[in-house]
């Protein structure tokens, strides 16, 4: 409680320095506030906190957006620095795409090297554990194929890993990118 008192006096007194240096900026553009790296920290610290809430927020209410940047096949190489139009888990109420799509050259299932399974989501299961990370579960089920979707996000953090499992196929893979809230009504998803 203490902290938080000090964060927010911290806070306070910034944007009243804002406010104060903004009526001599005319004159002198080079005022800024120096924090400590103490302060630093704890303001870090307490963005991440706000930022990480309103992703669970996002996860209960079934809105939100995985960017994958890296796939790793079982057994094959990690391939890095995707594309992230193209490769991504996407949850929308009861609807969900998990896309992937590589430059190897290959059209794949997609036309894209990758696949892309969109349908209906089962039941979501969502696990804190004792630690803070978030564990999600759910199945989407499309009309060409199925998938089982596990993700795991650390405390305080917007980095995710999904190891999506193909409910008829042998074969898993293993994705790495930024989770965060996502809202469109204009998209939608086939079920």
């Amino acid at each position: 409680m203490k902290r938080f008192a000090v964060l927010i006096l911290v806070f306070c007194a910034m944007c009243g320095g804002f406010f104060c240096n903004a009526a001599v900026a005319q004159t002198d553009s080079t005022a800024t506030v120096q924090l400590t790296k103490e302060q630093k920290r704890e303001f870090k610290a307490y963005t991440d906190s706000v930022r990480f809430n309103k992703l669970i927020g996002a996860i209960n209410d079934r809105h939100f957006l995985m960017q994958v940047d890296g796939v790793y096949f079982g057994g094959g190489p990690t391939e890095y620095g995707l594309s992230t139009a193209t490769n991504f888990i996407l949850l929308q109420n009861d609807g969900a795409i998990v896309q992937t799509a590589f430059n190897n050259g290959s059209l794949g299932l997609n036309g894209m090297g990758g696949f892309t399974c969109s349908g209906r989501v089962g039941d979501i299961d969502v696990e804190i554990d004792k630690k803070g990370n978030v564990h999600l579960n759910f199945n989407v089920l499309g009309s060409y194929s199925n998938v089982n979707v596990q993700i795991t996000i650390p405390y305080n953090s917007d980095s995710a890993t999904a190891y999506v499992t193909p409910t008829f196929h042998r074969g898993s893979l293993t994705m790495y990118g930024e989770i965060m809230p996502f809202k469109d009504p204009s998209i939608r998803i086939e079920k």
